[in-house]
């Protein structure tokens, strides 16, 4: 399985992030897309660096720019996501998001993706 060492507090998420680096992109509403790398993603969520502050309830658009490991059925994939959190970083912010009306599809491939040994 590709999931990261386990955490001291108790998982409250749908489904556990996975420390991996993706390349991505946002954009908050009326403004053009910021390049970044995720610092962990889930079926459901992403939690990326930022060098803009995030209310939370802040909507934005993502878009991941890569293939995931030959899943190109998952390459371009452009969720909407709600910010959940941002916090100071090392060099900006760090915020966590979580994926809204997600097609159940795409959610699928996700989770088998990040979820099942290879």
């Amino acid at each position: 399985m590709k999931i990261g060492a386990m955490s001291e507090f108790i998982e409250r998420r749908k489904y556990p992030r996975i420390d991996q680096s993706y390349t991505i992109e946002f954009a908050l509403a009326k403004s053009s897309e910021n390049p970044t790398n995720s610092e962990n993603i889930s079926a459901c969520g992403v939690s990326f660096a930022s060098e803009t502050e995030m209310a939370p309830d802040t909507v934005i658009k993502m878009h991941l720019k890569e293939s995931l490991e030959g899943h190109s059925d998952l390459f371009g994939l452009s969720p909407l996501a709600k910010v959940v959190r941002c916090d100071a970083g090392e060099n900006g912010f760090v915020v966590a998001a979580q994926f809204i009306n997600l097609p159940k599809r795409t959610e699928e491939l996700l989770e088998t993706y990040l979820y099942t040994d290879d």
